[in-house]
């Protein structure tokens, strides 16, 4: 989840909240979301380009997928 401005996409651009959902598609125009923030995984980090943001929010998914498994696990 990143929730404040996106330096590499827009920095311009008013603060938005956006939520990566993991391993589903769904669509959701006009529903409300409920999010429950588990582990704060990285500060907010601006890149050159859309590609290497792009890889880090893999990395980033990755990471949560692992942190999602433990309080399972755990």
């Amino acid at each position: 989840m990143n929730l404040g401005p996106q330096p590499t996409v827009d920095p311009a651009a008013p603060s938005a909240v956006e939520v990566h959902l993991l391993d589903r598609t769904m669509t959701l125009n006009g529903l409300e979301l409920e999010v429950e923030p588990v582990r704060f995984l990285r500060s907010q980090q601006t890149f050159q380009d859309l590609d290497h943001l792009s890889a880090q929010i893999g990395k980033d998914a990755q990471q949560a997928r692992q942190v999602l498994l433990s309080q399972v696990v755990g």
